[in-house]
């Protein structure tokens, strides 16, 4: 079994091959980040480790969106793929008194985490799951625009600009709401072929405040990630509090990733109020919405 460390950018990918964690022998290449690319590297790979790719633990760092083709031929060609969470690997560097930062010690970094750290193997979502959420992109993308455009519009009106770039605007709204709505019918077409996605949104739909496209996100979301408790994905979304505590020193607990919980409907949070999870949340809740008034 080896270890393989990739730093994943838009043009290259960065890769260090530990053949002894002890020693901390390895061998470094930069490949492509393309189908071909990646091809070179798994036989860069066999050659030099003597293994088969059944025996790579390859381990990524999540970099938008640039790292996933990667992820996903690596695992098709069978590699034990690790994608690691950015903030896990940072305090594992730091840890090991790393602090110079570059593709080639990023890459080693990532290789030494996965050979001693214990992390979850990498699943890729579901084809139909892929697909939803690039439709999911697109339609919030266009829905960007459409608001933008609606924006001018009413900036145009007040300040009475002339009539040839109101009806430019015009036509503008016009191209974005029929694209919108080509979009949503895509989408609804698409969970319509898929029994099992169906039959999640409409218990997602169930629930009185969820609809349809906070169903279709929180779809995209539980499949995307490999949650094996409803606890990992209360950490996921930020529900579960951060105590820090020390001595007789304790501060107030916190809820992180306020973006993502404010996506999450509060019918979906703990309701029981002997929880301790609860009231730390409407804790800390309350703490974040006292420090936004103003004073």
């Amino acid at each position: 079994m080896v270890e393989l460390g990739i730093d994943v950018s838009k043009a290259k990918l960065d890769c260090t091959l530990l053949l002894d964690v002890n020693t901390l022998r390895c061998r470094s290449k930069s490949v492509p980040n393309t189908p071909d690319g990646v091809k070179a590297l798994l036989h860069w790979i066999e050659r030099h480790s003597g293994c088969a790719v059944e025996q790579v633990r390859a381990a990524l760092e999540p970099t938008g969106v640039y790292h996933e083709a990667s992820a996903l031929a690596l695992y098709e060609a069978g590699v034990r793929v690790f994608v690691v969470n950015p903030a896990q690997l940072r305090d594992f560097a730091k840890g090991h008194a790393v602090r110079t930062k570059t593709d080639a010690k990023d890459s080693l970094v990532l290789a030494l985490c996965v050979a001693q750290v214990k992390l979850i193997p990498w699943q890729p979502a579901p084809a139909e799951i892929r697909e939803l959420r690039a439709l999911m992109s697109r339609l919030d993308a266009v829905e960007g625009e459409l608001r933008a455009e609606l924006n001018r519009q009413e900036k145009a009106q007040i300040a009475a600009d002339p009539v040839l770039v109101l009806r430019s605007i015009a036509q503008a709204i016009s191209f974005w709401q029929a694209e919108r709505e080509r979009l949503q019918q895509a989408i609804d077409e698409h969970i319509d072929r898929h029994p099992g996605l169906k039959s999640e949104q409409e218990r997602l739909l169930s629930i009185p405040p969820v609809g349809e496209k906070t169903a279709n996100r929180m779809l995209c979301m539980l499949h995307g990630g490999q949650f094996r408790s409803a606890s990992q994905l209360a950490a996921y979304l930020g529900l579960v509090p951060v105590e820090h505590q020390s001595g007789s020193s304790e501060a107030d607990p916190v809820c992180p990733r306020r973006a993502m919980r404010a996506c999450v409907p509060l019918c979906t949070w703990p309701r029981s109020p002997r929880s301790v999870t609860t009231r730390m949340c409407v804790r800390s809740m309350n703490a974040c919405s006292a420090a936004a008034k103003p004073r």
